[in-house]
């Protein structure tokens, strides 16, 4: 046992160490040893016995030594290095790789009773000549993983020349296999390995691959091998050959059994030397670039998807993957390989298809590429495509602008907005239908002016979000009847829409931050409905109805956050239901009538929370039954100057003052809860 930091050194290899057929001859337990210039020789045949077993330490290194005659010539279990060194005539294997960083270099390893190298570790075996064992030229087990095997030459083995069992990522690079007694190469479940610029030739078979997927063989030769020149089987899948040969092999210079997504990529073979079972498929690729251009310019942010037999080679979030659009240059950031031929199931060709989508904006289109060459496929994006896209779905008419298939359209006609952002304000002066993608991606800018003006009866628009418009007017404004605005989303501007047509609807939709009202309803605005809509954060009112606006109904909204009162209404006839009003800055729900004699104004089943308070009643006649009115931070309902006021089934608690009433005002109060009440005299 060797336990100090020594260097033992002979003056030659002549001087030999003999362990006279006992026990391991050094075991070497401690860091930093040097063993040089020795033969070293007749360790005992225990299974674990050896001429050198490094068993702990590191920077151990061997050089120049010759072991012979072992049962295993050295034992590596720790870091050490092995150069120069010859390994010969051991029992079982000349050198066994425990530990990861071992590495093997300069070396000769040869008529060994068992395999030359055996790595269970991450190994680098580099410029060693590795001949005539029993066994395997150079075994990795499963530990072996990542290991390097690189300009070796490896030859008249036994078995296999290498044989990677159940390891990957291993790297296989620059040697020469040769005249080895099974495969030059066998890759058992070995997935993920490197083969590059090695010469297998005169073997008893090339390279075979078992179970092993995604395996790149580049650069190297395969010649004049008995038996298969490459062999694919048992689930070999997605492995792939570029720039290579194979040749001259006395069965298949490629054969495939049970393997699919092979590819061939520059790579030849001899004519007919192929054969593919009817499990499996070998795809012959070229390479291919692609650049988006616009005349001599570059097209930046196309989006695609190349797709290629059964596979999608390359997807941009727009068809649902995650790769990127072209860049500033025009180009795709990957080169593909892609199939031209494939030998599907059998040893004949068939052509493969590429197809190429491709999409700017609004449009997009498909075109197959003939990939019979590598090449780089410059495709020209019209001009046009910067542009937003209208259609007249009734004249089949295309426009890039709204307001051109507004003026060109006939009354009844629908305009379908493709996705885009638009830069318009636009001008409706006839019946028509004018139908957007959604709020989420068709936008018009209306670079601060009004952006639509209704002047036409019987006007729907749905499906539009509407930013930077008018900061002195309305966004929308309905001047004429039975206007539909359904699933609009406003965002800022002065108010988002005002309305002085009758039988107006708006519906499903959103009304946000403006700096006067959400929505303004004019004393022209008969018959109005707004539903389903939510209207917050504006600096005054969410809804205001100026006095004359009757029968106006505001069902099922939200309104929240506005500054001034949730909904202000100076009108009669109408009914406000179902709606949320809450955090708004002064009364959820203000209601300022003409006169008490007016047509009841219905209240009902609103929920009015944490306003500064919850209902005013002015100068009405109402029926107020079922709301909930609570947590508002002064009164929670107020009435003033107002008869005949009924409260039927509502709840009014947690307000600073639940009831307020003032000033010759009658109120009849039927299964409505409250705990305050203030009467004036």
């Amino acid at each position: 046992s060797v336990t100090e930091r020594v260097t033992i050194v002979g003056n030659s290899s002549g001087v030999s160490i003999s362990g006279g057929w006992q026990d391991t001859v050094l075991n070497l337990k401690t860091n930093t040893i040097t063993i040089k210039n020795l033969t070293i020789k007749r360790s005992g045949n225990d299974t674990s016995d050896s001429c050198i077993h490094a068993s702990l330490g590191s920077n151990i290194n061997i050089d120049n030594v010759t072991l012979d005659g072992c049962n295993i010539g050295i034992r590596a279990y720790t870091a050490v290095t092995i150069s120069n060194v010859t390994v010969q005539n051991s029992v079982g294997s000349g050198i066994v790789a425990g530990y990861d960083t071992v590495r093997i270099e300069n070396s000769t390893v040869k008529n060994n009773g068992g395999d030359g190298i055996s790595i269970y570790a991450k190994t680098v075996v580099y410029n060693n000549s590795i001949k005539s064992n029993t066994k395997v030229g150079i075994r990795l087990y499963t530990e072996g993983s990542y290991s390097e095997i690189s300009s070796n030459t490896i030859d008249d083995n036994d078995e296999q020349g290498i044989l990677v069992g159940s390891a990957h990522h291993v790297v296989i690079k620059g040697n020469t296999v040769e005249d080895n007694e099974d495969y030059g190469i066998q890759l058992y479940y070995a997935n993920f390995t490197q083969l590059s610029s090695n010469t297998v030739e005169e073997n008893d078979g090339g390279l075979r691959t078992i179970g092993s997927n995604g395996c790149n063989i580049t650069s190297s030769t395969f010649k004049d091998n008995n038996g298969k020149g490459i062999w694919f089987t048992t689930n070999s899948d997605s492995n792939n050959i570029r720039d290579s040969s194979a040749s001259g092999s006395s069965s298949n210079d490629i054969e495939l059994d049970s393997s699919n997504k092979n590819t061939g990529f520059n790579f030849t073979f001899g004519s007919g030397s192929i054969d593919v079972d009817s499990d499996s498929d070998f795809r012959i690729m070229n390479s291919l670039n692609i650049k988006f251009v616009n005349g001599s310019a570059a097209f930046v942010g196309v989006e695609l998807e190349l797709f290629n037999y059964d596979t999608v080679l390359y997807a941009s979030p727009f068809y649902g993957g995650s790769d990127g659009a072209s860049g500033s240059d025009g180009f795709i950031d990957s080169e593909f390989t892609v199939a031209y031929e494939i030998y599907n199931g059998s040893s004949t060709t068939e052509d493969v298809q590429t197809f190429l989508k491709y999409s700017y904006g609004v449009r997009g289109k498909q075109i197959e590429i003939d990939m019979s060459t590598s090449h780089t496929e410059t495709i020209d994006v019209p001009s046009f495509w910067t542009k937003g896209l209208v259609r007249n779905t009734d004249t089949s008419t295309d426009y890039y602008k709204i307001q051109d298939a507004i003026d060109n359209a006939s009354a009844g006609d629908t305009l379908h907005i493709w996705a885009w952002t638009y830069y318009e304000n636009l001008d409706i002066d006839e019946k028509l239908t004018i139908i957007g993608n959604g709020t989420t991606n068709t936008t018009i800018n209306g670079t601060w002016s009004r952006i639509i003006s209704i002047q036409a009866e019987d006007v729907t628009v749905k499906n539009l979000k509407l930013v930077s418009g008018s900061n002195t007017t309305s966004l929308i404004f309905i001047n004429d009847e039975d206007a539909v605005l359904e699933s609009i989303e406003i965002n800022g501007g002065y108010r988002a829409i005002e309305v002085a047509g009758k039988r107006s609807t708006i519906s499903n939709s959103q009304i946000i931050g403006q700096s006067n009202s959400g929505i303004q309803v004019k004393a022209e605005g008969l018959n109005l409905e707004i539903s389903n809509s939510i209207i917050r954060d504006s600096e005054k009112y969410g809804i205001y109805v100026e006095l004359g606006a009757l029968y106006v109904n505001i069902n099922n909204n939200t309104i929240h956050n506005n500054s001034d009162s949730g909904i202000r209404f100076q009108s009669y006839a109408s009914t406000i239901r179902d709606n949320v009003v809450v955090d708004n800055g002064d009364w959820g729900i203000e209601v300022n009538g003409r006169t008490a004699d007016d047509e009841d104004n219905v209240i009902t089943n609103n929920t009015i929370l944490r306003n500064a308070d919850g209902i005013a009643l002015y100068k009405q006649d109402s029926v107020l039954y079922d709301n909930i009115i609570s947590d508002n931070e002064g009164y929670g309902l107020s009435i003033s100057t107002s008869s005949n006021i009924y409260l039927w089934n509502n709840t009014i608690t947690s307000n600073e003052d639940d009831i307020n009433l003032e000033a010759s005002s009658t109120v009849y109060s039927i299964g409505t809860i409250f705990s305050t009440i203030e009467v004036s005299s």
